[in-house]
């Protein structure tokens, strides 16, 4: 009876019936371990799978890198990066006790609790930002309220990242505002740089970015002993300019001050140090603050540009150096040689041009005094004998090597204007009469003052140089830039004859006395060229210009002024509104660089 219960409640399974159910069992097991091997081994092993698996299970996370330095040439910080935080949370994981966090949060963030509450109740959300630049320090303090170990899903499990986190950035700052503004240039919101020095050695600047591959498994959890790629971001280098911060914050208050009392459309103030070509100080106004670049209020985009390289207009008589510096050169006329410059036409080539007019009457004048007195006459018969014996192409080739007509190389592709010079099959009947006297041609006012710097650098024409050194982070010179001599333009008799004139120039008597500065022997040039209103030449609006160096033996700096349309009661005269501003600032150089005097002082008034 007994075994009948028992046979009764656990029937006897047929010999075939269990030997198939084993063998579909194993065959399942088998299925599932060639599908595993399929997946995992074989499959694993071509490029799409890799792929899919690295994507799935490898995070990458880049650590950018720091932006360096922009210095003046003494070290004074012009530009610099400082670290900042964006707090952002993962509302789709946020915990009880998270939440409860929120006032504390919103306090240490200094926002409405009730805001950041209600982002934190977003829980569809897998990423809110809550507050941009944020403090290393708050956002240290935000990471250490947050608990690692929280109850999830019913159990107390300890976190390897946290729902309230900081993504860092570098927010770039200009401590001087607006100064050598459109020298330095800015980087955008974006973290581009747009313009200036920041554009120009960005490659420098913007150092290398680091990053660290991770591996995770599907709840985020980081396998930290398989972090196998980590590379530490290295810091940008400092660019040292040529600049010298107390020059051109002198040079930058000096244009604001002009602008008030006069209500210019523009000011362009150039510093540079003799034989070398550097850059001491490059002004220009209106300008704008670095820090509010893109505010279409406080920074207009015209503001933005850099007009010693942007800006043309014609120099005037200032051009006539060059005209009296090629006809002496080739020895055509010397500083003796006598024009009648009371002529109101001349003969050029049989034929008889009409004169341009002259300010005042001088008579018959040597060339050293058509130079001191500004002549348009006595430049213009200069200009026609040394067309007449060299030839007109001979003149064109003459103001091309002074710089006109070609970029300064300041910086590439910074929206430069060369100018406008003629050749001379587009020369009219009355160019050879215009030209010498600084009209028919149109200059930057740096390459103005790089006409000037060939006379004080003893007939050489040296680039403009702003950058001095490369640095790198630990501060080591990465390179060093030398100064570019481009070429050979006249002797260095020629140039020693021609800044004697213009030493003749800034004397009593002379067009630019105001320039003068007792026991510094100011040599220099006078320019005021009529502005084309409405395809005629105003009578009433003016360019007013001064370029010149000191001291005239022994040159140590030159300086440019422009200054575009002045308002004032008569003629806005480069002896008048242009060589006091010169000898303001070339003043503050003599302060700043402790120069001495080469002559006796009797009057230091206005140094």
């Amino acid at each position: 009876m007994h075994n009948l219960v028992t046979a009764r409640r656990f029937p006897i399974i047929p010999t075939t019936c269990f030997r198939v159910l084993v063998a579909g069992v194993v065959f399942c097991f088998a299925a599932i371990v060639v599908r595993l091997w399929w997946v995992q081994v074989y499959l694993a092993d071509t490029d799409r799978y890799r792929s899919r698996i690295k994507a799935q299970t490898c995070r990458q996370y880049i650590d950018y890198a720091k932006r360096g330095i922009i210095t003046d040439f003494r070290g004074e910080w012009l530009a610099y990066s400082y670290e900042t935080w964006d707090i952002s949370v993962d509302p789709s994981v946020l915990t009880d006790a998270d939440i409860e966090l929120a006032p504390k949060i919103a306090k240490l963030l200094e926002l409405p609790a009730s805001e950041v509450k209600e982002k934190f109740s977003r829980r569809d959300k897998k990423w809110i930002l809550l507050k941009r630049d944020v403090s290393t320090a708050v956002k240290d303090e935000i990471l250490k309220l947050q608990p690692r170990k929280v109850e999830f899903g019913g159990k107390v499990v300890t976190r390897t990242s946290l729902p309230i986190y900081g993504t860092q950035r570098f927010v770039r700052r200009y401590p001087k505002k607006n100064l050598a503004a459109q020298l330095i240039g800015y980087v955008n919101k974006e973290g581009v740089p747009a313009s200036g020095i920041e554009k120009e050695t960005d490659k420098y600047l913007r150092g290398f970015d680091g990053f660290r591959e991770i591996v995770q498994d599907g709840k985020k959890t980081e396998f930290v002993h398989r972090r196998f790629h980590e590379v530490a971001p290295k810091p940008g280098c400092t660019v040292e300019l040529t600049i010298d911060a107390r020059i051109q914050d002198f040079a930058d208050k000096e244009c604001a001050r002009v602008a008030q009392e006069l209500s210019p459309e523009s000011i362009c103030i150039i510093v540079s140090e003799a034989g070398t070509g550097k850059l001491r100080a490059l002004a220009s106004w209106p300008g704008f603050d670095l820090n509010k670049y893109n505010d279409p209020v406080a920074a207009p985009m015209e503001n933005q540009k850099n007009r010693a390289i942007t800006d043309t207009y014609e120099p005037g008589s200032v051009f006539k150096v060059v005209t009296v510096s090629m006809a002496l050169e080739e020895k055509v006329v010397t500083a003796e040689t006598v024009f009648d410059c009371n002529l109101d036409s001349a003969p050029y080539r049989g034929k008889m041009l009409k004169m341009p007019k002259d300010s005042h009457d001088i008579g018959k004048a040597s060339v050293r005094d058509i130079v001191r007195h500004s002549s348009n006459r006595g430049a213009a018969q200069i200009g026609m004998l040394f067309a007449e014996k060299m030839g007109e192409d001979a003149f064109y080739q003459y103001v091309l090597k002074f710089g006109f007509g070609s970029a300064t190389n300041l910086f590439s592709g910074a929206g430069e204007s060369v100018g406008i010079v003629h050749e001379p099959k587009k020369w009219d009947g009355l160019t050879i009469t215009r030209f010498p006297m600084g009209h028919s041609v149109s200059a930057t006012p740096l390459q103005v003052h790089n006409e000037m710097s060939v006379i004080a650098n003893g007939g050489e024409f040296f680039d403009a140089l702003v950058v001095n050194r490369i640095l790198d982070s630990d501060g080591k010179v990465v390179c060093e830039y030398s100064p570019r001599c481009r070429s050979r333009v006249i002797s260095k008799n020629t140039a020693k004859l021609v800044a004697e004139m213009l030493r003749e120039v800034c004397r009593p008597g002379g067009t630019a006395r105001q320039a003068d500065i007792p026991g510094y022997e100011v040599a220099g040039k006078t320019g005021t060229s009529q502005k084309i209103i409405g395809g005629k030449y105003s009578s009433r609006r003016h360019v007013a210009s001064f370029s010149g160096f000191f001291p005239a033996a022994d040159p140590k700096f030159i300086i440019t002024v422009v200054v575009d349309d002045p308002k004032l009661s008569g003629v806005g005269y480069g002896g008048t509104v242009a060589a006091p501003i010169f000898k303001r600032v070339a003043g503050e150089v003599i302060k700043q660089f402790e120069l001495n005097p080469v002559t006796p002082v009797k009057d230091r008034k206005g140094i």
